[in-house]
């Protein structure tokens, strides 16, 4: 029965899904929940007083955090979670995985994209991609506050000034950023703080291929399609995300328009019912 549609819903789960709540309960049991979750959290006003306030600070604590405090005042009494129960410098787990590059103990290792390397004669601007501010990660990013951030409808590039003047790139152009992997469409937002020889834009634009001319663009200006899918290490599996070069230029053209939050084209049903 349960496959069975009920209330015009394909799966007859919108209750299991919502628990009966709709934004505005989501919203507040959220919070309540935050609220009574911690002890030591400073203390919150209750949802009433938050969503008048509209802004909720907490104070900075009195005590600077320091790492390894217990460590560092008794390390008998709170020894670290490594064999010898101290800070390590070298480690013979890893030494012993015999790994090239590997040695036990902090060494240089090249990245390999860098602009030290011989990559860069081609691609010669580090791309160093950050946490966007108006959106976690890509939620959100179709809201209209994501949106606002957005330059000409793509996620905005900061360039160093030098580096877009010798490109004949000006402020607000539309630029085309790529390199091997694929390219994306991007807004320059020029700033003498920005290192020369390097770019920043915010992760988290939602993925909008441009099919019709090629596939391997985005037209919205995520970065993904930039970076290579490497890990850190051969032991350390976290993104080798910074590990990027790239080379822009001014947009040629005219650009494909954004279609990253346009709905999908709904097909209408005409397969044949079996009963169930």
């Amino acid at each position: 029965s349960r496959l069975k549609p009920a209330d015009g819903s394909a799966l007859d789960f919108r209750k299991d899904f919502t628990e009966d709540r709709n934004e505005a309960a989501w919203l507040r049991y959220l919070y309540d929940k935050t609220r009574s979750g911690s002890n030591d959290r400073p203390e919150m006003p209750d949802y009433e007083t938050f969503m008048e306030n509209n802004v909720l600070a907490f104070p900075a604590p009195v005590e600077a955090m320091v790492m390894l405090r217990e460590f560092r005042e008794n390390p008998e009494t709170h020894p670290l979670s490594t064999p010898s129960g101290r800070i390590e410098i070298f480690s013979d787990t890893i030494a012993g995985f015999g790994l090239e590059g590997l040695p036990g103990h902090p060494v240089w290792r090249a990245p390999q994209e860098w602009l030290g390397s011989a990559t860069a004669r081609t691609y010669p601007l580090h791309l160093v991609t950050h946490q966007p501010a108006r959106r976690l990660h890509s939620q959100l990013d179709q809201s209209h506050h994501s949106r606002a951030g957005k330059l000409h409808g793509r996620e905005p590039c900061m360039m160093n000034t030098e580096d877009a003047k010798s490109r004949g790139i000006a402020d607000g152009d539309l630029i085309r950023i790529f390199n091997k992997r694929g390219s994306c469409i991007s807004a320059a937002r020029l700033s003498d703080n920005v290192l020369a020889g390097a770019a920043m834009m915010a992760t988290g634009a939602w993925y909008d291929p441009d099919w019709e001319n090629d596939p391997m663009c985005c037209k919205h200006g995520n970065a993904n399609v930039l970076t290579a899918d490497l890990p850190t290490s051969e032991i350390a599996q976290g993104p080798g995300a910074l590990t990027c070069l790239v080379q822009i230029e001014r947009l040629q053209g005219e650009a494909p328009s954004v279609t990253a939050f346009d709905p999908p084209r709904i097909v209408p049903d005409t397969l044949p019912r079996t009963g169930r």
